[in-house]
């Protein structure tokens, strides 16, 4: 799977360079002419690069050890980010020539890209000792070590963690990405001061590593029980980029926690704004923070994103039950009860559990004189506040059934059948 970033330096000199050797190139070997009065070759087009691959690869059958044309389909595919196709052709091209340091070094940053660290290692430890002046390179192979790092750390597996992190600063002494993988993995064991003091120097050695090393500063003061240090470090990171959505998170659950509900909803939409995947706990925690500052109609939309994130959860669920039968009571206020009908409705088929709004459902259909649906209603909400051992409202519930039975003249064996569904 390919990483939804890299964690690796783009040189736009070196990529820019790279479009204009293998376009160049393309024109000469199919006889293309140069345009006049031109000072810069235009970087392909997808278009182009697509009809490219399909002449380099009518080149490789041709003739099959050309070096180059492997070569030069490898790097098209990735640029058309293709890059699982680019590792068979830039593969041939090492084998064809074992001294070849461009195709080395692509194969390692490709692997590197699809996450394959242990295939990445071999070809770019290769392109080093080709090339072993290259900064480019050694950043690529020191990225490599910090990740598998980082992924060591979270598997627990503590030993290689600290051997990747070894090798990596043996190439880079000052890599500021390792020091901080370092210290999360110190971190998930316990040992605070010594992650602390590997952050710190990841924040000397990489200023462009504020947001993350302050995040996780801010992750080990919570654990250790120092909110107000924690808050400084989410403060930090968030000053350094305020679309950080993950320190956004962090500072919006924490005022939530001190029942500062307005700044945790300033805090908790912006994190879902910024990056609603990463932050997709946020919804449920900004819907009810709007609910504790009666922002109903508000708190509506995060519980929503929130119960598509998490269907089954019962807390979630009843958040949206909940904000809905907030709004409700507002539109009975204003006497609006077609709008008011729409909007329990929606509340019990979003949760049939919650008795509450099954109850409110019931008893607006009361209002209506429709007895058919006000009896169901309540007959589901008695169901719902028995499953919830709410004994009250479930006695109240039970004697609201029986006065419908006798108002409406119903037949109480006619809804005797009736169940709370799984599903409404």
């Amino acid at each position: 799977m390919l990483r939804s970033s890299s964690p690796y330096p783009v040189n736009t000199e070196i990529q820019e360079t790279f479009f204009l050797r293998i376009w160049n190139s393309f024109r000469s070997l199919f006889g293309f002419k140069k345009p006049k009065k031109i000072a810069k070759t235009p970087i392909p087009s997808p278009e182009q690069l697509r009809e490219m691959v399909e002449r380099f690869k009518e080149a490789i059958k041709k003739n099959p050890q050309d070096c180059s044309s492997h070569f030069k389909l490898g790097e098209a595919l990735i640029h058309l980010k293709r890059i699982r196709d680019a590792i068979q052709p830039l593969t041939e091209a090492t084998k064809i020539d074992p001294n070849f340091y461009e195709a080395f070094f692509h194969l390692g940053q490709s692997y590197a890209e699809l996450g394959r660290d242990e295939d990445a290692i071999p070809p770019l430890e290769k392109a080093i000792e080709l090339k072993p002046e290259s900064e480019v390179v050694k950043k690529v192979l020191a990225g490599v070590y910090k990740e598998q790092c980082e992924y060591f750390g979270k598997s627990k597996r503590y030993d290689l963690a600290l051997e990747a992190f070894e090798k990596a600063i043996n190439i880079i002494p000052k890599f500021g990405p390792a020091y901080l993988a370092i210290g999360m993995t110190l971190s998930q064991q316990g040992k605070y001061e010594e992650a602390f003091k590997k952050i710190d120097l990841a924040l000397k050695y990489d200023k462009n590593l504020t947001v993350d090393a302050y995040y996780q500063l801010g992750q080990i003061h919570e654990k250790l029980g120092d909110v107000k240090k924690a808050m400084k470090d989410y403060k930090s990171a968030i000053s350094a980029s305020p679309r950080a959505a993950l320190p956004q998170l962090a500072l919006g659950l924490l005022y939530s926690k001190q029942d500062k509900f307005s700044d945790a909803a300033n805090h908790l939409q912006a994190a879902v704004t910024y990056s609603p995947r990463i932050a997709s706990e946020g919804f449920f925690q900004l819907g009810r923070a709007l609910l504790k500052l009666n922002r109903h109609d508000e708190a509506v939309v995060p519980f929503k994103e929130a119960v598509k994130r998490f269907p089954d959860n019962k807390t979630v669920k009843d958040g949206l039950a909940e904000s809905l039968f907030r709004v409700s009571e507002k539109l009975a206020s204003e006497n609006r009860i077609r709008d008011q009908i729409i909007i329990l409705e929606e509340a019990v088929k979003a949760n049939p559990h919650y008795g509450k709004c099954q109850f409110s459902l019931a008893k607006v259909y009361d209002e209506g004189k429709d007895g058919i649906n006000a009896v169901i209603h309540m007959t589901l909400a008695r169901e719902a506040f028995e499953k919830s051992k709410e004994k009250q409202p479930e006695a109240l519930a039970l004697k609201t059934l029986m006065s419908y039975f006798k108002k409406y003249n119903l037949n109480p064996r006619d809804y005797s059948a009736i169940r709370l569904p799984n599903t409404y």
